[in-house]
């Protein structure tokens, strides 16, 4: 029996935490008057009988912000007693923040070191003045309203609505209805200009909506900026931010990004129809410099006798390892090569005649390397004529001029004083602030450079977010509440800009008849026995294979010759077989050497040199850590009021 009254005293013990960190809201009645003045504003006195049952820290409500202009004169009361705005650190106090769609009104009712509440019933009066809610027409007025919030997590056992109307209005002129939760609810009285209203047992999640029309003349008919923005601009205007981005980039590729109208060459050429090398042909063609534009570069300087490949095989009976050795044959001569092809042999480590290195040795130290060349063949192509600018960074201008769009639009029409998470807003005025000053400093440093037609873009952006910054914005200036459409439209008109990305690096018309040329060569290559050149199968393997290689298109040709014992691997590649699943020992077969009867053949060494090309891609791009790789108008839809209540 000891034992039990422990377990029992220690069971009783753990459940007091729970117990004490439990509790529990409802409303036991809610009084809401609201008095139509002549001036259209409405006069909300909301009188709430809380039920707190726990550690609760007092009360909040959300007035929503759409269907009205603004709130004022707001005042919180409990009992007899004013609370004071500012602060909720202690009790008495109440703070006023705009959160999304909604002004967050929240009050603290009691202090941390206060004893829980239990079971009290505590009334709080809010009472607040409404611009701008009203519908107006023709014949009528109409004050179509949400009376009982539905974003609250208990119930309202009982509720009484009043609505006054102005002097003069007679009841017989008056039409009133339910709209929400009718279920317990009903309209007691309309007397004069007097309206009753009551409902019951309003479950969470429910509203009361009530919509009450009378005649025209008894109030002075006011025009609400902000609601003709937020009801009749706002929507209309993001479709039509939307539709002016993609005008603009179509007519932007039209002028600047389609590329210059060129006959086409010819079928085939047998031979490169100008003096561009492998990695410049491949970049010319594809409009960027990728791995294997390096690595055409790297077998064209084999070809041209700079370097050989050495294939190292180990064939074990699950697989065979392959390495591979680059040697330099001879130095190049001052002025020989281009400052990229040097970079290649620079980042290779290979400097003068006999030096060597082994491809897995460059793991994750070529990729440096790889995107130096990258951007030297990108600029090379500009350097010769051959596009307008340099396509990578003509791409990336229009990456960020999609990032400028977002921010412009958002930075226009985001509401600034707007809460959205703790320091969210003051993150993003101070991130915004930076970028337009960022941008604005840039224009000015580069007014006098050369054209630039983006410079007007930047213009916009760096003051609209100096603005947003500040707080003056369209936006802020007009209470903006669609936010979330704002960023969506911002975010689909980034995603057009970056949609004509990839076609908006532009060929110039030297350009044009380059790439038609080249094709043709492309098409030869890759079309060999069709074109009947297998007679000159070997001069072709030597010296274009690195053209194929750049033109991704080496599988195609090799197959096509493979199987013909007479052609022999490139003179620049060799092979060597071991036993074992290393590279040490004694050779099985070895050839090196250039002259014709120690080359093995192609067909021997075609799965080594798609393996070598393989490797090359894979080991050059390779990274420490990973692998490499490159209101107003009249009867408006929909009443104001509602949004939510509870306790924190």
């Amino acid at each position: 029996m000891r034992h039990l009254n422990i377990i029992a005293g220690v069971a009783v013990l753990g459940l007091l935490p729970i117990q004490a960190q439990a509790r529990s809201l409802y409303w036991e009645r809610i009084d809401v008057r609201i008095e139509v003045q002549p001036d259209s504003t409405l006069d909300v006195t909301e009188v709430q009988e809380y039920v707190f049952d726990g550690a609760w820290n007092g009360g909040y409500r959300d007035l929503p912000l759409s269907k009205v202009d603004h709130y004022d004169d707001i005042e919180v009361w409990e009992g007899n007693t004013q609370y004071t705005p500012g602060s909720v650190k202690h009790r008495g106090g109440y703070v006023l923040e705009k959160h999304g769609n909604s002004l967050h009104v929240k009050w603290r009712s009691r202090e941390v070191s206060d004893p829980p509440y239990q079971d009290a019933h505590v009334v709080f009066t809010l009472k607040y003045k409404v611009y701008g809610a009203l519908n107006y027409g023709s014949a009528y007025d109409e004050l179509y309203w949400k009376t009982l919030f539905a974003e609250r997590d208990a119930s309202i056992n009982l509720a009484n609505i009043q609505i006054v109307l102005p002097e003069g209005v007679n009841s017989e002129d008056i039409r009133a209805s339910f709209f929400g939760y009718a279920q317990t609810s009903a309209i007691k009285q309309i007397e004069g200009r007097n309206i009753h209203m009551a409902a019951q047992q309003v479950p969470p999640g429910e509203d009361v909506e009530v919509k009450v029309r009378f005649p025209t003349g008894f109030v002075r008919h006011t025009f609400s900026v902000k609601r003709f923005v937020n009801e009749k601009l706002i929507y209309p205007l993001l479709i039509w931010t939307v539709l002016l981005v993609l005008a603009g980039m179509i007519y932007d590729f039209l002028r600047h990004g389609r590329e210059p109208h060129v006959a086409r060459y010819a079928e085939y050429v047998s031979e490169p129809p100008s003096d561009l090398r492998p990695g410049v042909a491949g970049t010319l063609i594809d409009e960027r410099a990728t791995i294997k534009e390096v690595v055409a570069t790297i077998l064209d300087l084999a070809s041209r006798g700079y370097l050989h490949i050495e294939e190292y095989s180990s064939r074990s009976w699950l697989h065979t390892s392959r390495d591979f050795r680059i040697t330099m044959e001879k130095a190049p001569d001052v002025g020989d090569l281009t400052e990229y092809e040097e970079e290649v042999l620079s980042g290779l480590g290979l400097s003068r005649a006999g030096d060597s290195t082994m491809l897995s040795d460059l793991k994750n130290k070529f990729y440096t390397t790889a995107l130096a060349v990258s951007k030297l063949l990108d600029r090379e192509v500009a350097r010769c004529g051959l596009f307008d600018n340099s396509p990578s960074l003509t791409r990336w201008a229009y990456v960020g001029a999609g990032f400028l769009v977002l921010i412009g639009i958002v930075a226009a029409l985001l509401d600034a004083s707007m809460s959205i998470g703790q320091g969210v807003m003051v993150f993003l005025r101070i991130f915004a602030g930076l970028i337009g000053l960022g941008v604005l400093v840039y224009v000015l440093l580069t007014c006098g450079a050369q054209p630039n037609r983006r410079r007007w873009l930047h213009g916009a952006v760096a003051g609209t977010a100096i603005l947003f910054a500040l707080g003056i914005n369209p936006g802020t200036l007009l209470h903006i509440t669609g936010y979330g459409a704002v960023i969506a439209a911002a975010i689909i008109s980034a995603i057009i800009v970056w949609c004509f990305v990839p076609v908006m690096p532009r060929r110039t018309l030297e350009g044009a008849k380059q790439q038609a040329k080249w094709e043709a060569f492309r098409r030869y290559l890759q079309n060999l026995r069709q074109y009947g050149d297998v007679a000159q199968a070997q001069q072709i393997i030597d010296k274009y294979l690195p053209y194929a290689v750049a033109f991704g298109i080496e599988r195609d040709m090799i197959a096509q010759f493979a199987p013909l014992a007479e052609v022999a691997a490139p003179t620049w590649y060799g092979s060597a077989h071991y036993r074992g699943a290393d590279f040490s020992g004694t050779p099985i077969s070895t050839a090196g050497a250039h002259s014709a009867g120690s080359v093995p053949s192609l067909q021997s060494v075609s799965d080594g040199i798609f393996s070598m090309v393989n490797s090359m891609s894979s080991t050059l791009t390779s990274t420490p850590g990973g692998s490499g790789g490159s209101g107003g108008g009249g009867g408006g839809g929909g009443g104001g009021g509602g949004g939510g209540g509870g306790g924190w």
